[in-house]
């Protein structure tokens, strides 16, 4: 996912995009939540399927 971002960074700084470090910023913060959202699914089907 970092990748990603900074892909993006690197493509809209290449192009002189205005606020391109800002959109990149809250691109990455939301990825950050979506892995966070995953991680924390993850943990709980664990422990969902060790208590059936």
């Amino acid at each position: 996912m970092l990748s990603l971002v900074v892909t993006q960074d690197v493509l809209l700084g290449s192009q002189g995009t205005a606020h391109a470090a800002q959109s990149s910023g809250l691109f990455g913060i939301g990825l950050g939540v979506v892995a966070v959202i995953i991680g924390l699914w993850m943990l709980l089907r664990r422990k969902w399927t060790a208590t059936e």
